[in-house]
This record gives C-alpha cells, structure tokens and sequence, in this order.
C-alpha cells in the first residue's frame, strides 16, 4: 500500500469548486474576471497556424477557448475562402466580413504531463498539413480523455475521422506520396536492475521516476522517463507497421520533444533526431552558447547518453521506412543540443536527392586546423547528398564567440530554390524585420549572393495576407491586409463580449534600476481607477509581451493581471533580467528591480507601499522567495507555484535528473552542500535562511514531485509557525491549462491578494474553508 505523504496539521488545498462570479448590472459596467479569461477564444500564442491550401482557395485558422462547466478546452478549425476574403477586402465600407466555415472541432481535458503543453493557452488541435490536392487537412487531435492525441482527416465540407487507433498516442507525423510516418509515445518507466523478485537496485535513478512508479526489466531496452521516447510508424494503404530497427528487431525510438520528422517526396525515407549512443572525445570541443555553459557535452560522463537524460545529445539520421536501414547524416550533435537558438528543420530537394539540414555542428575529425577552429560552432544550413552522405554548410552562425556578442540574426527556416544548387535562409534580422538570404553552390562551395527584405518568413501567394492583431489592450482579433495598398480590415473577433466590458488600462512603464538597467514591464491599473488614490500593487514576474493582450500574465499558472486590477489593484507585468543568469549576481539584479519598481509607483502617486504582493512561477520562485528573506519588509504578501528555488533539497532531488542544468546550484554558489561547501550554502541558498521571511506565502505544487520540491519552504515555515498555505494540484502541466486547475491558481491568487492587501473576504459559501484557514494565518502573522 502507498503510503500518505502527509501527517495530521498539514494542509493541503485541492481546489476543484467553481468561483461564483458577480454578474449584477449589465455588461458595460462587467469587468474582467478569470472566468472570463479562461473562456475567452483565442489563436495559438505566437504561432495562430494560419494554414493556405497548396492551390490557394483557401486558409484555416484553429482558435480555442476554455469551458469551466465541462473542464475541457475547445478548440475549433475555421476554413475562409480566399476569394470571399479577397471580395470583402475590395468592398466598401459596408462590406459584410464572410463567415468561416468550422471543418473540425475538439473538446479535451488536457491530462498529458509532458512538453505537449508548455505554452499558455495552447489548443487541442495543431500541426496542421494539407493534403497535396487542397481536398483535406491533417493534424492532431487530442482524446476527449486528454490522455492521448490521435492523427486526423477532415475535407474542405467538413468530413472529420481519425486516422491511427484510439490507442496510439500521436506527437508528429509527416506526409508525402500517400505514406505517413508518425511517432507514437511509448510509456514506460526508469528500468531498474533486479536483484530479485522482491528488490531492486536503483543506483542512478532519477527521483522523478522513484516517485511515480519503478518497474522491473520486461524488455531489452534502455529504460526511459515516462513518455520520454517515441516508436515511429508508418502507414500506407490503410495499413500500419511500427519501424524497427534493422539489426535487433526493437522499435526505432526517438525523443519525444524532438521536432524534426520529414518524409522524403517518394514517401519512403525519413529525416529525424536520433540519441546518440556514444560520444566521441571531440565532441567536448563544441561550443555552447554562452549563456549555457553547462551544455557543454561531457563524452566520458555515463549521464550525457543516459536514456533518462531528455537532454541527451541527438543527430541527423536518415531511416529506410522499408528495409529499416538507418544511416546517419551528419555525425555530430544537432544545434539546439548545446542550447543554439536558431531554427532545427529539415527540408527534401524536389527530386529526392538532397538534404537541407538546419542549426547541426559539423564532424571536427579529418579537416585542416582552420577548419576545424569554425566546425566547433553551429552550422545554420548544411546541404547533404543522401546518396554519399557527403556535406558542406551553407553558412555558419552569426555569433561572435570572440567578442562574446550575439548576432542580429536567427535563422528561422530554409528552403532550396529553383534547384539543388540554391538556397534560400528565411533570417530574422532584429533590427530590421524578415530578410531572404540567397547562396548558391559555386566551384564546390556554397557562396552568398544576396538578401532581400521580406514581410514575413512564411510567404504567400494570395492578394493579401493574414495576421492576428492584439496590443495591451486590445484582445486578438483576425485581420487582412491588401499586398499592394496595404489597406486592412477586421475579418473575424472571436470575442465580441469584451468590447462591452471594463477592462480597466494597460501601458507600458520604462524605468532605470540603481546599477542603470533598463527595465520594461507592463502596468495595468484598476477599471475604476481614481487619480490621486493610491492602491495595492501586486507584481508579476517571469515575462512581458508589449504586443500581446494583457489578461493573465506571461503564463497562465498562477498570473492573473486583469482579474486582479478588476478587484482594485495595480498590477505590473515585470521581464526578467538574463544578464547574469545562473550566476548568485541573478538574485540582487531581480532584487534591485523589484525595489526600483516600487520605489517609482511611490513616487508617481499610485501605489501604497505598505501593500505589495508579488507572484513567481518557475524559475522566478526563486527570485520571490530570495527577494522574502533579503528583503523582509518589502512585500506583505507573496506566492509562487511550481518552481525551484536553489536550495538543498532541490539539489539533492534534482541532482541525478541528467538535465544540464543539474548542477546549476553549485554553478551559482561555486561548491557543493557537502563539507566546506556547505558553509557556502547556509549563508547563500533560501531554504537555510527562511527564518527572515515576513510575509504571508502561499506555496503551490504541482504534481507529485512537485510536492517535495517544494517541501523545504513550506515545512520550514511551518516549523517556525509562519503564515503559509499549501495548495497542490495533482494532474497539472507546469503551466496549467485546464479550466479548473487554471481557476484554482489563478482566482486563488486573486483571493489570497484581496485578503492579505485589501482585507477582503468573498461572501461565496464554497470558499468559507478557505478563509477560516486564511484567518488561522492571518492570528499568526499578528503574533509575530
């Protein structure tokens, strides 16, 4: 029998009861709540999966929203005709926008634990491909149960089905020729050694895994985190085979997260990421980025190709789906494996014969010391022949390791051109937008030719093109813009409910910190505001988008800007500052923004001083929790969710994760919590220093090891008799996307502000247990 984690006094708060909102008068004088941000419809965050058929008729567009009653999200594809698009854009003033025609609809609880869902609110459909004919779309749907995604078909009327068994758990798929090719997860567990029937020897294990269940030896396999790897397999004529590999008969697996699966024009051959099972000595020799020095490959460490590693070295394979055969195609790590920003692709030459391989280091064995001295940083494109294997890059990165100065341009996608001896580098140049670089293959070389400026990276052939329109204040809305007179028009608002609402002012705020660091965050202010009057001020951590609709914050786990200004607060959106990241200099730069910022608000009449919150997620916990213990008096409520903190715990838990930033602690405090190390330690890490925290803390985990990862805190303070609350959401993303869990997190944010800055208590009787343990905390806090 399992055993209970927790003893008798230990509180933990499992929300899943639905807030009752105030919807007394009518809907001008309705302000922003998160329900309402939650059950907004929105695009893709970054990427709306605008989608043109190849013959141009038509595009598509996937839009989502959250649905409280059912806990599920929605997500719905909305096919426009281009030429009834094209006619509205030409037509007058009163022009009718025409109406999308929905093709396929989705609704899920999202219940996957894994990568699926890293980005705020992402859809239940996505990745979407059309058929070479312009007939149908395919893409990924996820389960109604959430626990799996399937591959789907639908046409241009709207004829929906399913393509691979309910029992497969799709991640990526490609097609050419009729033939797909798809990976399917493969769930399995940490394999640990059998001693015997009744014991098994862990040593190495990563504590994730010790925490969720470890299985004896069933199979010849390596052993992996759950959901870690993925089968491929291939289907042709309504037929499925998994690939095998060609000499042990096992399943050719693959990195789940890995990206790159690309079918060859014939449908026979695909490009993907393979682990690489070991490493030469010279690998060691490639740089990383320097903002990430701990990638650095480490060949003799026995965790670099530990299957439990998600971060494990990959490379550019090619794989025969017919005979089995798998070839590699550049025998060196692919770039994002040292942390190299640019894009990681793959792209067919028409004919079948050619590579075009994107952001991978090069071979540094058998070249000249020059050579050599360049193939230690990435490659940004380097043509291979599939039939020799043999390669030559078309340009390198534009890093400057020299100077340490970052170039002004990423790559973000490449082509070939009008042949095999051109192509073409879709480049963002920072400064001055989307710019096409030209190179051709000239007397064994590939030489540049030139760049031309472009509008955008993805291109179109139509009249007019197609964007989602959003700023501060204004909620994403689909817009089309004339080629020729740049002339645009609102096509479709997803969202005409918002236009009624008060939804109080959002701006940007620029200021300078002591050390003259410029910091640019997001100030939203109360619906109702007053001049003169000053208010609570809660800070929100870890990102700001200046062209996105400021509802929640920069992720949808715990933030809650609009909501919190519509119940009477000032709420700023702050970046983070990477300047010195894993580094101890990171903690006083978070710090001396935090300081700064409350210092100008004070100034400009708008804040009360004595009332500031702050919120952390992720990696800014440990920017709160160290900005608590430094700063005692600066906060009078705090809380964070799901992060990690530096302290010993965490290093002990996360230490045999196999991540490359395993050692991140001992990066940041140079030593190790063993010996004199350890002296370091006490004087530098938050969980030895807890006793100087002040403010109210509310702690959530999610997920099981999450729970001890945050464990140190919550039971120190606890100790020390403390003010905190434990709240913990057992089946969650680290960023949360089911309506229920994201209602819990972030009106539980907004409750816990309200009581602690404005005193406030909601009347709703489904909350009364939470604000009968709130006032238990509140009687300590006023023992202090």
């Amino acid at each position: 029998m399992r055993k209970r984690p927790f003893k008798i006094g230990i509180v933990l708060t499992i929300v899943l009861c639905l807030w009752s909102i105030d919807s007394s008068g009518n809907a001008q004088n309705h302000v922003f709540t998160v329900r309402d941000s939650i059950e907004m419809t929105r695009f893709l965050r970054g990427n709306p999966q605008i989608q043109f058929s190849p013959n141009n008729q038509y595009f598509a567009i996937v839009a989502s929203r959250g649905i409280i009653r059912s806990d599920t999200v929605e997500s719905t594809m909305l096919l426009f005709s281009c030429e009834d698009v094209h006619a509205f854009l030409r037509g007058g003033v009163g022009a009718k926008a025409p109406k999308p025609r929905i093709v396929a609809r989705l609704r899920a609880i999202p219940e996957l634990g894994d990568p699926s869902f890293e980005i705020s609110y992402d859809p239940v459909i996505w990745d979407l491909q059309w058929l070479p004919n312009s007939k149908g779309i395919l893409f990924l749907g996820m389960s109604s149960s959430g626990n799996h995604r399937r591959l789907y078909e639908t046409d241009v009327a709207s004829t929906m089905r399913a393509l691979t068994p309910p029992s497969q758990d799709v991640t990526r798929f490609t097609y050419a020729n009729g033939s797909i090719v798809y990976k399917v997860t493969s769930p399995s567990h940490y394999v640990a050694t059998s001693i015997n029937a009744d014991a098994q020897d862990l040593t190495g294990a990563p504590a994730l895994n010790l925490f969720t269940s470890v299985l004896p030896k069933t199979q010849k396999d390596d052993g992996a985190f759950q959901n870690t790897y993925s089968d491929l397999w291939v289907t042709r004529s309504g037929k499925f085979r998994k690939i095998t590999n060609e000499h042990t008969t096992y399943p050719a697996r693959v990195l789940t997260i890995d990206h790159v699966l690309v079918l060859s024009p014939d449908g026979r051959s695909v490009v993907v990421l393979l682990p690489v099972a070991s490493i030469p000595p010279s690998w060691s020799e490639f740089e990383p980025d320097p903002a990430a020095s701990y990638a650095r490959i480490k060949p003799h460490d026995p965790q670099t190709t530990a299957s439990s590693n998600l971060f494990r070295p990959t490379e550019y394979a090619l794989i025969d789906t017919v005979t089995t055969k798998t070839t590699p195609l550049i025998q060196a790590p692919m770039g994002i494996t040292l942390n190299s920003a640019h894009h990681s692709g793959a792209m067919w030459s028409s004919d079948g014969t050619k590579v075009l391989i994107m952001n991978t280091f090069l071979p540094l064995e058998g070249v000249d010391a020059t050579e050599r001295a360049q193939r230690r940083y990435p490659c940004l494109a380097a043509v291979v022949d599939v039939r020799s294997t043999m390669f030559d890059c078309v340009a390198f990165g534009s890093y400057d390791y020299a100077t340490g100065k970052h170039g002004a341009k990423l790559l973000l996608d490449g082509t070939f051109g009008q042949n095999n001896d051109e192509v073409v580098l879709h480049m963002l140049d920072i400064p001055n937008g989307y710019v096409d670089e030209n190179y051709r293959y000239v007397s064994g070389h590939w030489k540049f030719i030139k760049s031309v400026r472009s509008n955008s990276f993805l291109g179109t052939q139509q009249p007019f093109s197609v964007a989602v329109k959003q700023d501060l204040n204004m909620p994403p809305t689909l817009w089309v813009t004339d080629t020729k007179t740049r002339a645009s028009k609102k096509l479709w608002d997803p969202n005409p409910p918002l236009a009624e609402m008060s939804l109080g002012e959002a701006s940007v705020l620029r200021w300078r910190d002591a050390s003259g660091y410029q910091w640019t965050a997001g100030l939203v202010k109360p619906p109702d505001y007053i001049s003169g009057k000053r208010y609570p001020l809660v800070i929100q951590t870890h990102g700001f988008q200046a062209d996105e609709f400021l509802s929640d914050g920069s992720f949808t786990t715990g933030f809650a800007a609009r909501p919190l200004a519509s119940a009477g607060m000032v709420v700023l959106q702050m970046p983070d500052d990477d300047e010195h990241l894993v580094t101890y200099q990171e903690i006083s730069d978070h710090i001396r923004g935090f300081k700064s910022a409350i210092a100008l608000l004070d100034a400009m009449g708008l804040i009360d001083p004595t009332r500031v919150g702050i919120i952390g997620f992720s990696r800014t916990c440990y920017y709160v929790e160290s900005a608590l213990i430094k700063e005692p008096h600066l906060f009078a409520a705090a809380s964070i969710a799901d992060g990690v903190d530096e302290s010993y715990l965490q290093q002990m838990l996360l230490y045999f994760d196999g991540s490359p930033g395993e050692a991140e602690a001992e990066n940041i405090y140079d030593a190790i919590p063993i010996g004199k190390g350890l002296t370091t330690w006490i004087k530098q890490a938050p969980g030895f220093n807890l006793y100087r925290v002040q403010a109210p803390l509310m702690v959530t985990a999610i997920g099981p090891l999450s729970i001890l990862l945050e464990w140190e805190m919550y039971a120190s303070l606890r100790m020390q008799k403390k003010p905190v609350d434990f709240v913990y959401i057992p089946d969650g993303q680290h960023v949360l996307q089911k309506p229920l869990e994201r209602l819990a997190s972030q009106q539980g944010n907004v409750d816990w502000f309200r009581f602690w800055l404005q005193g406030y208590e909601d009347s709703n009787p489904a909350k009364a247990a939470q604000y009968k343990r709130w006032e238990a905390l509140r009687k300590l806090k006023q023992q202090e």
